[in-house]
């Protein structure tokens, strides 16, 4: 029979497990979006024509500076 203190070390290993996998997902996601090298060609960070909201979710997801 399990006892109370197994069952919480399996549950914390699960969510540790789950923890890693999406720290690796986000990693690998970002990397696809944005790979080394990539130039936005037709892009003019002109904050009148870009707009506040896109320009700071581009900076805030990793985005070119």
């Amino acid at each position: 029979m399990i006892t109370v203190a197994e069952l919480v070390g399996i549950v914390v290993l699960v969510l540790f497990i789950t923890f890693l996998a999406c720290g690796i997902w986000a990693i690998r996601h970002h990397d696809r979006m944005f790979p080394k090298g990539f130039d936005r060609t037709g892009w003019n960070p002109d904050s009148e024509r870009t707009g506040w909201l896109m320009t700071k979710f581009t900076w805030l997801s990793g985005g070119r500076s």
